[in-house]
């Protein structure tokens, strides 16, 4: 799905650059016309070295003549044209050397092809989906604002894209809209990449005969345009449907074909991508020695072109394969590097990854056990019948007293936290007398006593567009003399600042009993931008989920009554 995100936004290069460059003052205009009619060819061929060479020049020539719109035009396009090498250095170089004049100009096909680079780094460097989704939103809007239907359709494939990372089926309605519009404005720079998104969203959905609908469409388009990147998603789009499917035969089949086209390939993204799909499927499948040579090639490729998005899938893959083939040394580090990702990630993923570990101890003694009762099969089947009943009696045993830890652990922890409400106004006082000698005399009582009135009392927090700039902005203030006072006197940064006074409302909420407000509906008061958002910060802060806890609270309060 990573090779969809760059040639989604290779083609926008390519549409886009008409458009930027059209109406701005520039000495050579007639020899950018034709530098641009160059770059668009170079792009849609795959070109990317001599694309490099040509838009190098233009950006060398343009900052000795002090052309900056020359400049930052070629330089966005630079930036761009180095990502499917996986050149991130040269990516923020370039990208840090324009994004101020592309910022502040009024240009929005370079602005949208800013937000598109951004976003991919996003994605592919930082892991943030979130960040990238606020990218993409921000060209959309854009796009539709300066009315660049072009533009608009390739957002929404992107859109659509990171859903699919995501495994979302709340992406089919962009790939469907992508397509429908592309097949309406016989847009075929587009149509390749909205129909893979399409068919990967059937496929996520569990429609398996329109996602091979789908992806036989994109193979004939790859074959009618003997473009190699598009007819190695096909099969491997293929493969995927066929393994959901259970035809496992078939599935291995196209994952070959699009395993044997690496070579054909420059897009290191798209090798990378193959490794994963088809040491995944390996795993699955029990090739175990052939899946961990898929694993660990494409860990060294994704580690040398900082792919971290697929390092974590490298490094998982290895772990259980190394676990289930008994090399416990190897799949401990494996394990150690991937959870220090996770964890780097989402803090609130910890719990699932002790869960793992457990789970793939508990594996490896069974496949132990069962190894050994093996060898003594034929003289004592039922022993070997026994001791496969007490095994299964042993994880039954195991799992139940997990679920009933668990269940223990977040009873107490709601417990405990209702036993503490009472002391949280005396705790707020002393926090007041800490803040008041940490705080210079100058501001105590003054801007962050009115910031603390604006939460408490105008409840600001609730705002989901709520930023320093805007808080700010409501204080007559500065954004860096606010950022000052909360760090200081709360000792909070901004954000965990505001998720504290939001998430003291939903734990007020949740602790009335006869308020029935869905956890949705609360998310969306409280000015959170998604529920799983509300469903990490609540849990960071009570270390229980918020259904749970407003589950035991009633059960609290239920018993209180009885007694």
């Amino acid at each position: 799905m990573r090779r969809c995100l760059y040639l989604i936004c290779i083609i926008i290069a390519a549409v886009l650059i008409q458009a930027a460059l059209r109406g701005v003052p520039y000495a050579a205009a007639d020899s950018l016309d034709v530098l641009r009619e160059r770059w668009r060819s170079l792009t849609v061929e795959g070109r990317y070295e001599e694309l490099i060479h040509s838009t190098l020049e233009v950006y060398n020539k343009s900052m000795a003549t002090h052309d900056r719109y020359a400049q930052e035009c070629a330089g966005i396009h630079l930036a761009q044209a180095y990502m499917p090498s996986g050149k991130y250095d040269s990516v923020y170089y370039y990208l840090d050397e324009v994004e101020p004049g592309i910022t502040a100009g009024n240009d929005a096909g370079l602005k949208i092809i800013m937000n598109n680079v951004k976003a991919i780094l996003a994605v592919q460097i930082e892991m943030n989906y979130a960040e990238a989704f606020k990218f993409f939103l921000e060209a959309l809007d854009i796009s539709r604002e300066a009315g660049l239907d072009y533009q608009e359709r390739l957002l929404l494939c992107n859109i659509a894209h990171l859903y699919g990372v995501r495994k979302d089926t709340a992406g089919y309605s962009y790939a469907r809209d992508a397509y429908v519009l592309c097949k309406e404005s016989h847009d075929n720079y587009t149509l390749p990449s909205a129909t893979v998104l399409l068919s990967e969203m059937y496929s996520l959905r569990e429609q398996y005969d329109s996602a091979m609908k789908y992806a036989d469409e994109v193979m004939y388009i790859a074959l009618s345009k003997h473009d190699s990147s598009y007819e190695q998603i096909a099969w491997q789009l293929a493969g995927s449907i066929y393994e959901a499917q259970g035809d496992y035969g078939q599935a291995r089949r196209s994952y070959r074909k699009a395993l044997d086209m690496n070579d054909r390939i420059d897009d290191y993204s798209a090798r990378i991508g193959i490794y994963l799909t088809y040491g995944d499927f390996l795993r699955e499948a029990g090739d175990l020695d052939e899946a961990r040579t898929m694993f660990e090639t494409g860990l060294r490729l994704a580690s040398e072109r900082r792919n971290i998005e697929a390092v974590g899938g490298f490094l998982f893959g290895l772990s259980d394969v190394c676990a289930r083939t008994g090399d416990s040394v190897a799949a401990y580090e494996y394990y150690r590097q991937y959870d220090v990702m996770q964890r780097q990630e989402a803090e609130s993923e910890r719990e699932f990854n002790r869960l793992y570990v457990r789970f793939t101890s508990i594996q490896h003694q069974k496949e132990i056990s069962e190894r050994e009762l093996e060898l003594m099969k034929a003289n004592h089947r039922l022993l070997v019948g026994g001791v496969l009943l007490f095994v299964l009696i042993v994880i039954l045993a195991v799992v139940f007293y997990l679920y009933k830890k668990k269940n223990r652990m977040y009873r107490q922890l709601v417990e405990n936290h209702y036993r503490m409400s009472a002391a949280i106004e005396h705790e707020k006082e002393a926090h007041k007398e800490v803040r008041a000698e940490r705080c210079e005399p100058a501001s105590t009582g003054s801007l962050y006593d009115r910031i603390e009135h604006l939460m408490r009392t105008g409840k600001v927090y609730r705002e989901k567009d709520l930023s320093l700039d805007r808080l700010a902005a409501m204080l007559d203030s500065n954004r860096s003399y606010v950022s000052k006072e909360i760090n200081t006197c709360s000792g909070m940064s901004f954000y965990n600042y505001i998720n504290h006074y939001r998430i003291e409302e939903a734990v007020s909420v949740l602790q009335d009993t006869e308020n029935n407000t869905p956890l949705k509906a609360l998310c969306e008061d409280l000015g959170f931008t998604s529920i799983s958002v509300f469903y990490r910060s609540f849990q960071k802060e009570t270390g229980v989920p918020p259904a749970r806890y407003r589950e035991e609270m009633r059960r609290i309060k239920g018993k209180g009554r009885e007694e």
